[in-house]
């Protein structure tokens, strides 16, 4: 049993109550930022916010039982310069992950899991899960053949340097320069979410120090039949891969849904959004237990 202490008594509260997943962990106190003047709430102490930071009372995580993502943060920033340690500062948002058991979660956050993608997965599931981002391959994305090389040498392509690729017109939009873009060795990445290419190399270098080589997983968008079997066949133990179609590979998880016209038009005609939304398990998506995949344990691919 884990001692924690809920900071926020509004919405994200009662949310937090009405949560499956969290009778492993005692609620020994609660606080808010706006100053309570009351000493207990649902019969648990009402704590001063510096009597959290002093930890008078010990407490193994902080709970920021709050919806805004922005305030999230704001409460994040104030606990971790008040003496809290980060690592011990959790989000509401996890409790509501399908399936969510707090001990097997915990065991998730220590193992310091990395997760490549192709695509935004990575960072979606990361930022589901409220953990650190240990992977380089955040806020950009390649095609599948390029994704295939980098996995197929993995160690060797996160120790060449990310060098920028200057002046890419991109052809369909008739002359506009495209993203920024980045190459590292012979593999190119687009950074869809960065105005300048500094920025995206920063977080690359940062998720390259940060990347755990003894526990990673492998994720892909499939574009076609040849890059599953391709990706199936890569020499990583774990690994997962979405496509539209049931091909029998043991490493790559159906998403049927696809071949429907008005599933796809609700998408965007776009499958890599319909893998995004497996990231968070919602639009009426129950494909994978991410507790047991994460923690590298059978019975994680779910029927639809």
């Amino acid at each position: 049993m884990y001692n924690v202490i809920l900071w926020g008594l509004g919405v994200g509260y009662n949310i937090f109550t009405s949560c499956h997943g969290h009778s492993k962990v005692n609620v020994v106190g609660v606080t808010d930022s706006q100053g309570l003047h009351y000493k207990s709430f649902d019969g648990k102490p009402v704590l001063p916010l510096k009597d959290v930071f002093k930890k008078v009372i010990k407490y193994d995580y902080l709970i920021i039982t709050v919806m805004d993502n922005k305030t999230y943060k704001e409460i994040v920033t104030e606990a971790v310069s008040n003496g809290v340690d980060r690592d011990i500062v959790l989000p509401l948002r996890i409790f509501q992950i399908p399936f969510f058991d707090f001990e097997e979660y915990i065991k998730i956050k220590q193992s310091n899991i990395s997760i490549l993608s192709d695509y935004c997965f990575a960072g979606l599931l990361y930022h589901n899960f409220g953990l650190r981002f240990n992977s380089p391959t955040i806020n950009m994305y390649t095609e599948n053949d390029n994704y295939i090389k980098f996995l197929s040498d993995v160690e060797r392509y996160m120790k060449l340097p990310m060098e920028e690729v200057e002046n890419i017109v991109d052809e369909p939009y008739l002359g506009t320069y495209a993203l920024p873009r980045g190459r590292v060795g012979d593999v190119e990445w687009k950074f869809n979410h960065d105005i300048t290419f500094d920025t995206a190399a920063e977080r690359w270098s940062r998720g390259i120090g940060r990347f755990n080589s003894h526990n990673f997983i492998a994720v892909m968008t499939i574009r076609s039949e040849e890059m599953a079997y391709r990706f199936n066949e890569l020499p990583i133990k774990y690994k997962m891969g979405f496509y539209w179609k049931e091909l029998g590979l043991d490493s790559v998880v159906c998403l049927p849904q696809w071949e429907n016209e008005k599933f796809r038009a609700k998408f965007g005609y776009n499958f890599s959004e319909l893998v995004n939304a497996v990231a968070y398990e919602n639009a009426g998506i129950r494909a994978i237990d991410w507790m047991k995949a994460l923690q590298h344990k059978e019975g994680y691919v779910r029927v639809f």
